[in-house]
């Protein structure tokens, strides 16, 4: 699906005028509407901005797979329901933890000048798209704390880094 479509989809999702839509993420109707009939690209400053004003996937959007909106509803009430919120909870930071571990390693290695901030803003991106995706099992945290460096999946690296770049170096570029 092209970028005009996903960005209609949205629209149409959240039932919002081209107005209301242009309105959210600062930009005029006339240039949503040349965006939506595909005459003209939304700047990736303006294409993040929707998706996180709107709880909008990152991996819907920019690369057409998943589940166009973050389920944030379900994900609190999975966070914080039942006898175990607070074993529970603690998982999670702990494998939020794990992330921003990997993200440094990985990112270190090809972008050495990244700064913590940016390393972060990474971290909490994959993060959030993964747990919210239910990409991950909990019970799985002690192999993940336990698996070294050097085992990285390059998957996963590849992932990391386009995250990265996306969030900091494209955005510095633009």
């Amino acid at each position: 699906m092209e970028e005009n479509f996903r960005i209609q989809s949205i629209r149409k999702a959240l039932k919002l005028t081209q107005q209301q839509l242009a309105d959210s993420i600062g930009v005029s109707k006339q240039y949503l509407s040349k965006v939506e009939n595909g005459l003209t690209e939304l700047s990736k400053e303006k294409a993040t901005l929707l998706c996180k004003t709107h709880g909008i996937s990152f991996d819907w959007f920019f690369a057409g797979y998943g589940q166009m909106f973050f389920e944030d509803a379900d994900y609190a009430e999975r966070l914080f329901c039942g006898s175990n919120d607070r074993k529970r909870f603690v998982s999670l930071i702990d494998i939020y933890n794990l992330y921003l571990k990997k993200v440094s390693t990985v990112v270190d290695e090809k972008y050495p000048e990244a700064t913590l901030d940016d390393k972060i803003k990474t971290t909490q991106m994959l993060y959030m798209q993964d747990c919210l995706n239910d990409n991950f099992a909990i019970s799985q945290v002690e192999d993940i704390k336990n698996k070294p460096e050097e085992d990285i999946d390059d998957k996963f690296s590849n992932k990391i880094i386009a995250t990265y770049y996306f969030l900091t170096v494209q955005n510095k570029e633009n």
